[in-house]
C-alpha cells in the first residue's frame, strides 16, 4: 500500500524539525524570527519594514524567498551574530523604523568571548564561560574565575559567545525580559551592572501614586465631598449613589482585591499549566485600569520604578516557588469612595498581605507580611435596557502601593 503524505503533514514535519533546530544549543548560529504565538522560524531575517508590515527573507543563500507579515504577527528577531530586536520596539515613523532595522542588522557580534546566562529570579545577566551543558544544568566559570552551576529551570535563556541563543521559556515570556536586560549588554557584549532583582508582589512599594493610572480631577483635592457638584446625564438626570449603594460597592471593591490575590496564587503555582496561568493573567488584568502600574523597589537598587500590571504578572510566572499562599487581612477603605467632578468615585483600600512561597520539599522558602494600598475607581456608565436609560457602575483597580519598610 502506498503511503500518501498530505502537504499539511509535510509542513508539520518541517516545522517540528525547525523547532528542534532552534531549541538544541549545538546547532550553528543562524538568523531566527519568532512569531507572536512563540513559534520560531530559523534561517529567516527581517529585511524591510513599513508602517504596518515587515518583509521576511527566508532560506539560505541561493534559495531565498520573501514573505510579508503584519508587524503584530512578528514578536522577536535574532541575527546569527547574537543580536536581537523586538518588533514592538520599532518606531511608528517608517524612516526611523528602517534606520532601527538597519542598525540591528549591521550590529557587530559580541567581542568579549563570553556566554551570557539570563537568570529569571532575580533578573540577572551572568557573563560566563560555559564548560558543560545538558538538558537540565549548565556548568560555567564566571569572569572572576569562580566555578558554578545553575539549573536551566532558573534561566530565561542563554546568549552564546558564537551568536547562538537558547530560550528556556516561551518567547512571549522572554521578550519583555530581553528588552529589560538590553541595557546590561554593551555593544562589545560585556555585562554592565545587572538590573535590580524583581521581588514578589508582596515586596512591592509605591512612594507616590503616578497620575497615569488613576488621576482624580485637580479640583477634587480642594473641594470637600459635599461641595462636588452633582453630575448629570444629557437628559438632566443626576447620577449619584445612596449610602446603601456605596456600601455595596465598597464590599464589591474589597472582593476585587481578593480576586486579584487569588489570581496571583494561580500564576505562581508551578503545578498549573501555562494556559491556566495565562488565563489568570488575562482575567487579573481586566480588574485594573489599562494604565495601572505596580511600583517596585529593591534593597539592591536606589529608588523605585513603575511596572505595568501585565508585565508584572508575567514576571510572577518566573518566581522559583513550587506554590504560594497569599492572603489579605484587615482590608478596609482608608479613603472612602468620593465622587469627583467627573462623576466617578475614587477611594483607597488598605490591608495587610501575607505572602508565603514554598519549595519543592513543601517547606517555606520565603514569607513576609506587607502593608498595602490599592486605589479604586468606580466608573459611571450608562446603558439602555428595554428602551430605558439605566445607570451602571464599573469597579476598576488602579495603582498598587505598599509600605517601603518591612520588619
Amino acid at each position: 500500500m502506498k503511503l500518501y503524505i498530505t502537504p499539511l503533514a509535510r509542513l508539520v514535519a518541517v516545522a517540528c524539525l525547525l523547532l528542534t533546530q532552534v531549541a538544541v544549543p549545538n546547532v550553528s548560529a543562524q538568523d531566527v524570527i519568532y512569531f507572536e504565538n512563540g513559534d520560531p522560524l530559523p534561517n529567516t531575517r527581517i529585511t524591510s519594514v513599513d508602517d504596518t508590515k515587515v518583509v521576511l527573507t527566508v532560506g539560505r543563500d541561493g534559495d531565498l524567498k520573501e514573505h510579508q507579515f503584519g508587524r503584530s504577527r512578528i514578536l522577536l528577531a535574532f541575527t546569527k551574530t547574537g543580536n536581537y530586536l523586538l518588533v514592538s520596539e520599532l518606531s511608528t515613523n517608517v524612516e526611523q523604523a528602517r534606520q532601527q532595522l538597519q542598525t540591528f542588522l549591521n550590529a557587530p557580534p559580541r567581542a568579549d568571548g563570553n556566554d551570557y546566562l539570563i537568570k529569571a529570579v532575580p533578573l540577572t545577566v551572568i557573563p560566563a564561560q560555559i564548560s558543560y551543558e545538558s538538558a537540565e544544568v549548565v556548568n560555567y566559570k564566571t569572569t572572576a574565575g569562580t566555578v558554578a552551576s545553575i539549573g536551566k529551570g532558573e534561566l530565561i535563556g542563554i546568549l552564546y559567545r558564537d551568536g547562538r541563543h537558547l530560550l528556556t521559556v516561551m518567547a512571549g515570556e522572554a521578550a519583555p525580559l530581553l528588552m529589560e536586560i538590553r541595557a546590561s549588554l554593551t555593544p562589545q557584549g560585556k555585562a554592565a551592572e545587572p538590573p535590580a532583582p524583581v521581588v514578589p508582589f508582596s515586596q512591592t512599594t509605591e512612594k507616590s501614586l503616578p497620575s497615569s493610572a488613576l488621576t482624580e480631577p485637580a479640583t477634587t483635592g480642594s473641594l470637600p465631598e459635599a461641595s462636588v457638584p452633582p453630575v448629570k446625564t444629557p437628559s438632566g438626570r443626576v447620577i449619584a449613589l445612596t449610602e446603601d449603594e456605596k456600601e455595596n460597592y465598597r464590599q464589591q471593591s474589597l472582593q476585587r482585591v481578593e480576586e486579584f490575590v487569588a489570581y496571583i496564587s494561580i500564576i505562581t503555582d508551578k503545578g498549573r499549566s501555562n494556559d491556566e496561568k495565562d488565563k489568570a493573567i488575562g482575567l487579573a488584568k481586566k480588574l485594573f485600569l489599562p494604565d495601572a502600574t505596580i511600583e517596585v523597589t529593591s534593597a539592591n537598587r536606589v529608588g523605585s520604578r513603575q511596572m505595568p500590571v501585565g508585565q508584572y504578572l508575567n514576571r510572577l510566572k518566573l518566581l522559583p516557588y513550587t506554590y504560594t499562599r497569599i492572603e489579605w487581612i484587615q482590608s478596609r477603605f482608608v479613603k472612602d469612595l468620593t465622587q469627583s467632578a467627573d462623576g466617578n468615585y475614587y477611594g483607597t483600600i488598605a490591608g495587610q498581605q501575607t505572602f508565603t512561597g514554598f519549595g519543592a520539599n513543601g517547606k517555606v522558602s520565603y514569607e513576609d507580611l506587607t502593608d498595602k494600598n490599592v486605589r479604586v475607581k468606580l466608573e459611571a456608565r450608562q446603558t439602555t435596557i428595554d428602551g430605558q436609560e439605566v445607570d451602571k457602575w464599573r469597579i476598576l483597580l488602579g495603582n498598587v502601593s505598599v509600605a517601603a519598610e518591612q520588619n
